[in-house]
Protein backbone atom coordinates (compact mmCIF):
# COMPACT_ATOMS: atom_id res chain seq x y z
CA UNK A 1 0.00 0.00 0.00
CA UNK A 2 1.12 3.40 -1.00
CA UNK A 3 2.46 5.56 2.44
CA UNK A 4 -0.38 8.10 2.63
CA UNK A 5 -3.21 5.53 1.93
CA UNK A 6 -1.66 3.44 5.33
CA UNK A 7 -1.83 6.46 7.13
CA UNK A 8 -5.23 7.29 6.05
CA UNK A 9 -6.71 3.67 6.75
CA UNK A 10 -5.23 3.78 10.33
CA UNK A 11 -6.52 7.26 10.97
CA UNK A 12 -10.02 6.14 10.22
CA UNK A 13 -9.80 2.69 11.98
CA UNK A 14 -9.52 4.56 15.33
CA UNK A 15 -12.63 4.45 17.14
CA UNK A 16 -12.98 8.45 17.11
CA UNK A 17 -12.88 8.58 13.12
CA UNK A 18 -15.29 5.39 12.75
CA UNK A 19 -18.23 7.17 14.80
CA UNK A 20 -17.60 10.69 13.31
CA UNK A 21 -21.10 11.56 11.52
CA UNK A 22 -20.91 11.60 7.97
CA UNK A 23 -17.54 9.88 7.16
CA UNK A 24 -16.50 9.94 3.74
CA UNK A 25 -20.12 11.42 2.84
CA UNK A 26 -19.64 15.10 4.09
CA UNK A 27 -16.58 16.60 1.93
CA UNK A 28 -13.85 17.71 3.69
CA UNK A 29 -11.59 20.89 2.63
CA UNK A 30 -10.11 20.68 -0.39
CA UNK A 31 -7.36 22.99 0.38
CA UNK A 32 -6.76 21.06 3.69
CA UNK A 33 -7.23 17.86 1.45
CA UNK A 34 -4.96 19.20 -1.41
CA UNK A 35 -1.86 20.63 1.14
CA UNK A 36 -1.95 16.59 2.76
CA UNK A 37 -2.06 15.28 -0.26
CA UNK A 38 1.18 17.59 -1.86
CA UNK A 39 3.04 16.01 1.07
CA UNK A 40 3.37 12.92 -0.54
CA UNK A 41 5.39 13.87 -3.30
CA UNK A 42 4.76 13.71 -7.51
CA UNK A 43 3.95 9.97 -7.70
CA UNK A 44 1.50 10.31 -4.70
CA UNK A 45 2.79 7.74 -2.60
CA UNK A 46 5.07 8.79 0.19
CA UNK A 47 4.70 10.08 3.69
CA UNK A 48 1.63 11.97 4.89
CA UNK A 49 1.88 13.51 8.43
CA UNK A 50 -1.38 13.32 9.89
CA UNK A 51 -0.60 14.34 13.30
CA UNK A 52 -2.00 17.65 13.59
CA UNK A 53 -4.91 16.73 11.63
CA UNK A 54 -7.97 16.24 13.48
CA UNK A 55 -10.70 15.68 11.68
CA UNK A 56 -11.62 12.65 10.19
CA UNK A 57 -13.67 14.06 7.54
CA UNK A 58 -10.55 15.84 6.04
CA UNK A 59 -8.60 12.59 6.39
CA UNK A 60 -11.62 10.66 4.28
CA UNK A 61 -11.57 13.73 1.97
CA UNK A 62 -7.65 12.83 1.67
CA UNK A 63 -8.60 8.86 0.95
CA UNK A 64 -10.74 10.09 -1.62
CA UNK A 65 -8.72 12.45 -3.23
CA UNK A 66 -6.05 9.90 -4.04
CA UNK A 67 -7.73 7.58 -5.40
CA UNK A 68 -9.66 10.11 -7.76
CA UNK A 69 -6.15 11.37 -8.74
CA UNK A 70 -4.34 8.26 -9.31
CA UNK A 71 -2.35 8.28 -12.45
CA UNK A 72 -3.42 4.88 -13.34
CA UNK A 73 -6.36 3.33 -12.54
CA UNK A 74 -6.73 1.60 -9.48
CA UNK A 75 -8.94 -1.38 -11.26
CA UNK A 76 -7.81 -2.66 -14.34
CA UNK A 77 -11.22 -1.68 -16.72
CA UNK A 78 -10.91 -6.02 -17.27
CA UNK A 79 -11.50 -6.55 -13.47
CA UNK A 80 -14.04 -3.91 -13.35
CA UNK A 81 -16.31 -5.53 -16.00
CA UNK A 82 -15.92 -8.78 -14.34
CA UNK A 83 -17.05 -7.45 -10.73
CA UNK A 84 -19.43 -4.97 -12.87
CA UNK A 85 -20.70 -8.09 -14.51
CA UNK A 86 -20.85 -10.24 -11.30
CA UNK A 87 -23.05 -7.82 -9.53
CA UNK A 88 -25.34 -7.34 -12.11
CA UNK A 89 -26.07 -11.23 -11.69
CA UNK A 90 -26.57 -11.22 -8.34
CA UNK A 91 -28.97 -8.69 -8.33
CA UNK A 92 -30.79 -10.48 -11.02
CA UNK A 93 -31.36 -13.32 -8.67
CA UNK A 94 -28.47 -15.75 -10.17
CA UNK A 95 -27.06 -17.88 -7.62
CA UNK A 96 -23.57 -17.71 -8.84
CA UNK A 97 -23.12 -13.75 -8.94
CA UNK A 98 -21.50 -13.98 -5.19
CA UNK A 99 -19.49 -16.71 -6.02
CA UNK A 100 -18.03 -14.69 -9.64
CA UNK A 101 -17.58 -11.54 -7.52
CA UNK A 102 -15.46 -13.41 -5.05
CA UNK A 103 -14.06 -14.58 -7.93
CA UNK A 104 -13.33 -11.54 -9.98
CA UNK A 105 -11.81 -9.84 -6.89
CA UNK A 106 -9.44 -12.80 -6.27
CA UNK A 107 -8.40 -12.48 -9.80
CA UNK A 108 -6.86 -8.69 -9.06
CA UNK A 109 -3.31 -7.56 -9.69
CA UNK A 110 -1.47 -7.57 -6.51
CA UNK A 111 -1.15 -4.41 -5.85
CA UNK A 112 -5.25 -3.88 -6.54
CA UNK A 113 -5.89 -6.89 -4.55
CA UNK A 114 -3.80 -5.22 -1.77
CA UNK A 115 -6.12 -2.15 -1.80
CA UNK A 116 -9.50 -4.42 -2.32
CA UNK A 117 -8.42 -6.27 1.10
CA UNK A 118 -8.02 -2.83 2.96
CA UNK A 119 -10.85 -0.73 2.35
CA UNK A 120 -14.02 -3.37 3.31
CA UNK A 121 -12.48 -3.72 6.43
CA UNK A 122 -12.87 -0.29 6.74
CA UNK A 123 -16.13 0.00 5.24
CA UNK A 124 -17.42 -2.43 7.34
CA UNK A 125 -16.49 -0.92 10.59
CA UNK A 126 -17.85 2.36 9.36
CA UNK A 127 -21.57 0.91 8.68
CA UNK A 128 -21.27 -1.20 11.95
CA UNK A 129 -21.21 1.85 13.35
CA UNK A 130 -24.07 3.61 11.26
CA UNK A 131 -26.10 4.61 15.04
CA UNK A 132 -23.19 6.96 15.61
CA UNK A 133 -22.29 8.05 12.03
CA UNK A 134 -25.52 7.69 9.69
CA UNK A 135 -23.81 5.52 7.48
CA UNK A 136 -25.17 2.24 6.21
CA UNK A 137 -23.89 0.28 3.54
CA UNK A 138 -25.98 2.29 0.65
CA UNK A 139 -24.60 6.15 1.88
CA UNK A 140 -21.15 4.31 1.98
CA UNK A 141 -21.43 3.14 -1.60
CA UNK A 142 -22.79 6.50 -2.98
CA UNK A 143 -19.76 8.07 -1.32
CA UNK A 144 -17.19 6.25 -2.43
CA UNK A 145 -18.72 5.25 -5.93
CA UNK A 146 -15.36 7.55 -7.40
CA UNK A 147 -13.63 4.49 -6.43
CA UNK A 148 -14.82 2.53 -9.60
CA UNK A 149 -16.66 5.21 -11.18
CA UNK A 150 -13.81 5.72 -13.97
CA UNK A 151 -14.29 2.47 -15.21
CA UNK A 152 -18.24 1.46 -14.88
CA UNK A 153 -21.20 3.81 -14.71
CA UNK A 154 -22.11 5.26 -11.67
CA UNK A 155 -24.87 2.78 -10.61
CA UNK A 156 -22.54 0.14 -11.19
CA UNK A 157 -20.17 1.30 -9.36
CA UNK A 158 -22.30 1.90 -6.38
CA UNK A 159 -23.40 -1.76 -6.69
CA UNK A 160 -19.73 -2.78 -6.79
CA UNK A 161 -18.64 -1.07 -3.40
CA UNK A 162 -22.43 -2.20 -1.79
CA UNK A 163 -21.92 -5.95 -2.34
CA UNK A 164 -18.22 -6.23 -1.85
CA UNK A 165 -19.17 -4.60 1.86
CA UNK A 166 -22.21 -6.94 2.52
CA UNK A 167 -20.29 -9.83 1.45
CA UNK A 168 -17.51 -9.16 3.19
CA UNK A 169 -20.02 -8.04 6.38
CA UNK A 170 -20.97 -11.89 5.97
CA UNK A 171 -17.48 -13.55 5.35
CA UNK A 172 -17.90 -14.70 1.73
CA UNK A 173 -15.47 -12.13 -0.05
CA UNK A 174 -12.34 -13.47 1.49
CA UNK A 175 -13.32 -17.41 2.51
CA UNK A 176 -10.01 -18.78 3.08
CA UNK A 177 -9.66 -15.67 6.10
CA UNK A 178 -12.62 -16.52 7.71
CA UNK A 179 -14.80 -13.39 7.15
CA UNK A 180 -14.06 -10.25 7.59
CA UNK A 181 -11.74 -10.71 10.55
CA UNK A 182 -8.30 -10.67 9.11
CA UNK A 183 -5.72 -12.08 11.57
CA UNK A 184 -3.15 -9.33 10.97
CA UNK A 185 -5.91 -6.35 11.65
CA UNK A 186 -7.79 -3.75 9.34
CA UNK A 187 -5.42 -3.61 6.35
CA UNK A 188 -2.89 -6.55 7.84
CA UNK A 189 -3.52 -8.94 5.05
CA UNK A 190 -3.40 -6.71 2.23
CA UNK A 191 -0.15 -5.64 3.29
CA UNK A 192 1.35 -9.35 4.24
CA UNK A 193 -0.31 -9.80 0.52
CA UNK A 194 1.84 -6.99 -0.77
CA UNK A 195 4.82 -8.45 1.55
CA UNK A 196 4.64 -11.92 -0.22
CA UNK A 197 4.24 -11.03 -3.72
CA UNK A 198 8.20 -9.80 -3.62
CA UNK A 199 10.47 -7.12 -3.72
CA UNK A 200 10.39 -4.13 -0.74
CA UNK A 201 9.43 -1.35 -2.71
CA UNK A 202 7.37 -1.40 -6.83
CA UNK A 203 5.12 0.14 -8.49
CA UNK A 204 1.49 0.30 -7.26
CA UNK A 205 -1.96 1.30 -7.40
CA UNK A 206 -2.63 4.48 -8.75
CA UNK A 207 0.87 4.44 -10.28
CA UNK A 208 2.95 4.54 -6.85
CA UNK A 209 5.56 3.15 -4.92
CA UNK A 210 4.29 0.34 -2.57
CA UNK A 211 6.00 -0.70 0.98
CA UNK A 212 7.36 -3.99 2.25
CA UNK A 213 5.03 -5.24 5.50
CA UNK A 214 7.39 -4.36 7.61
CA UNK A 215 6.93 -0.53 6.51
CA UNK A 216 3.65 -0.66 6.64
CA UNK A 217 1.58 -1.02 10.63
CA UNK A 218 -2.39 -0.87 10.18
CA UNK A 219 -3.70 -2.16 13.30
CA UNK A 220 -7.75 -3.42 14.20
CA UNK A 221 -10.17 -0.93 15.29
CA UNK A 222 -8.09 1.72 17.99
CA UNK A 223 -10.31 2.37 20.70
CA UNK A 224 -9.67 5.94 22.02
Amino acid sequence: LPLVVSACLEYLMRERSLREEGLFRVPGSVTECRALLDQCGTDRAGPVDLAQVYDPITVAGLLKLWWREARTPLFPPPDVSAMSAAVKAAAAGDSEGPGRLCAAVAALPPASGVLLRALPNLFVAIVDREPDNQMNAGNVATSCVSLFSKNTSTSVAEQIIRTLIEQHRAGELYPEEGGQEAPAGAAGAAVGAAGNAGEETRRGVGGGAVVAKEKVEVKEVVEE
